[in-house]
Order: structure tokens, then C-alpha cells, then sequence
């Protein structure tokens, strides 16, 4: 059976049992659980997030050369869905693979923050008293983001219908690749009709 682990820290995380109904980390307490990243495929994908409370971003179309490198819901069947990681990967501008992970997730989820390297359980929310530096757009509207100090990796981080957007970038110059105003889809509402290549899923999920 594959163990489920905390949002927050990584840590495997306790199942319920008689006297508790709620998953429990060692650190910080009662957590919705992490699950295992897996392929993305769109044939099964509107199954996977039938219970989830938040998007499911895609940047789409891809980049050129970029694949989708997997994705990790959090949660259970009792609270459904409360954050969703998609990770795509492609050629960087200079050498090798870049990577660039998109979260949504229910505010005090710790998701974002803990594949971002950051320590706290969710963004400060004081970088909003600045105007934005990037922004992303899905459908007809623009979401604006902004940029978060953090070490070996691009943090831009937003909000969208009471979730945090957060979008996670290795090296620090794949932003350029995915650049200011790209386009989002919900894997929600996108029909099984949609071709999108996948590859292995991206190690930063694991």
C-alpha cells in the first residue's frame, strides 16, 4: 500500500483508525493527505478530480517541446480534493530540462509552499500591498501573480476563486520559456478529446 504523506513537510503521514477519522503528521497534526504523483492522462482525468474543490491548471498549448511530467492531488473522500500539483518539463533556453510545477490549493493547505522550499504553511499575504509582476491568463481574464523570494527556484504566487496559484519554475531563467501572460486550462472542463503529451513524472513530485 503506498503511504500518504503531509502537504507540509513530506512526512508519512498516519491513516485514520477508530479514534481518529482525520490523517495525522507527527509535526502538523490533522493534514489532508498527500497522495503519490502520477502520469497525467487525460483519458481518466475528469475521474481523478470528480471530487476536487480546486482547478487543476495546465499551461495550454504547451510550449514548444514540453510535456506534461505528472500530477499529485491532496486530499480525501471525506474532505474531497484541497490542493492539485501539475508538473510540465521541456528545453530551457540555455542547456538542459526545465521544469515548472502549478498548484492550486485551498488556503493553509501547504502544498506551494513546501515544494517551493519555503518553511511557512502558506504565502504571506503582504506582497499584494505592491502591484503584481506577472500575470497568467485563463479564459477571457487575467490573474495577476507575484514574485516570492526563494532559493534555486522562480515563485510567482496569486489567487483565483478563493484558491492560491502558485507556479514553481527550475532553473530560475525557465520563466522566460513559460513567460508573463500564459495561457491556463482547467483539466476540469477539458474533454478526453484533448491530446496531451505526457512524459515520466517530474522527481520534484516525489
Amino acid at each position: 500500500m503506498t503511504a500518504y504523506t503531509c502537504p507540509q513537510c513530506g512526512a508519512t503521514v498516519r491513516e485514520p483508525h477508530l479514534m481518529s477519522s482525520h490523517f495525522h503528521c507527527s509535526k502538523h497534526g490533522e493534514v489532508p493527505p498527500r497522495h503519490a504523483a502520477t502520469i497525467l492522462d487525460n483519458r481518466h482525468v475528469e475521474q481523478q478530480l470528480r471530487d476536487s474543490q480546486v482547478p487543476a491548471w495546465l499551461p495550454w498549448p504547451l510550449p514548444k517541446g514540453w510535456v506534461s511530467a505528472g500530477m499529485q492531488l491532496v486530499g480525501d473522500a471525506a474532505g474531497g480534493i484541497q490542493a492539485v500539483a501539475t508538473a510540465v518539463t521541456g528545453p530551457a533556453l540555455t542547456y538542459g530540462p526545465a521544469d515548472l510545477i502549478i498548484v492550486a490549493e485551498k488556503p493553509g493547505t501547504g502544498l506551494g509552499c513546501w515544494l517551493a522550499g519555503l518553511s511557512a504553511g502558506g504565502p504571506d499575504v503582504s506582497f499584494t500591498d505592491r502591484s503584481s509582476d506577472a500575470k497568467v491568463r485563463f479564459r477571457d481574464r487575467f490573474i495577476p501573480l507575484w514574485n516570492i523570494e526563494a532559493e534555486d527556484v522562480t515563485v510567482y504566487v496569486g489567487e483565483s476563486a478563493g484558491c492560491w496559484l502558485w507556479l514553481l519554475a527550475w532553473p530560475e531563467s525557465a520563466w522566460s520559456v513559460i513567460h508573463d501572460g500564459l495561457r491556463l486550462v482547467d483539466l476540469r472542463s477539458i474533454g478526453p478529446e484533448v491530446d496531451i503529451p505526457a512524459g515520466a513524472v517530474s522527481p520534484r513530485l516525489l
